[in-house]
């Protein structure tokens, strides 16, 4: 009898721990003053600018989906956006351009990563520009969710480099919201 109230308990908990495969929609406020900070070496002078812009008590606002897929599999689905670092180039989210990374992110219970990587061989000097979008929760997300993205564009050639790299960490929390529910396909 006692092994069989465990499996239940445990069985319960891994209900409530997967949602029962239903997606999960969260309201994300994304801190960027960090971007508003950026290292000396985000600059192609080695210099912040002098004139500069302060935002106090801002957020950016966004909208994340996380889903289960098969083989244990998790994917946090991203919305539109664009991060400028300084004189490095942009790393873009879900825009559509040749450059962007993609909407959809492959990860697990606390953290999802997504890089592409551009080599330029057909010009003098060979270029490398690797653009990198990490999402890392504190603990796996409940009704609350709290954690960094490290944004990161790097840049690289063979000989002398006219652009720089840069990389910011910028904290965000996020509630989860009532979505509509969805029914799983059960097949034919």
């Amino acid at each position: 009898m006692r092994f069989m109230m465990l499996a239940v308990a445990a069985l319960a908990v891994a209900l409530i721990s997967c949602n029962g495969g239903q997606p999960r929609l969260y309201k994300v406020a994304i801190d960027p003053s960090p971007l508003n900070n950026l290292a000396t070496t985000c600059w192609n002078t080695g210099n912040v600018p002098v004139d500069t812009t302060t935002l106090t008590n801002g957020f950016l606002d966004y909208e994340w989906t996380i889903w289960d897929g098969a083989a244990d599999k998790q994917y946090l689905a991203l919305t539109q956006t664009t991060f400028a670092l300084g004189n490095a180039n942009p790393v873009r989210v879900c825009t559509g351009n040749a450059d962007s990374l993609p909407c959809l992110i492959e990860g697990g219970a606390k953290s999802f990563s997504s890089s592409r990587v551009f080599t330029r061989n057909s010009v003098n000097p060979v270029e490398t520009d690797t653009r990198t979008l990490t999402i890392t929760f504190d603990d796996t997300p409940g009704e609350t969710a709290k954690g960094t993205l490290n944004v990161k564009s790097l840049y690289a050639c063979s000989g002398s480099c006219n652009k720089t790299s840069c990389e910011v960490t910028l904290p965000f929390v996020a509630r989860r919201v009532d979505a509509q529910a969805n029914t799983n396909y059960q097949g034919p």
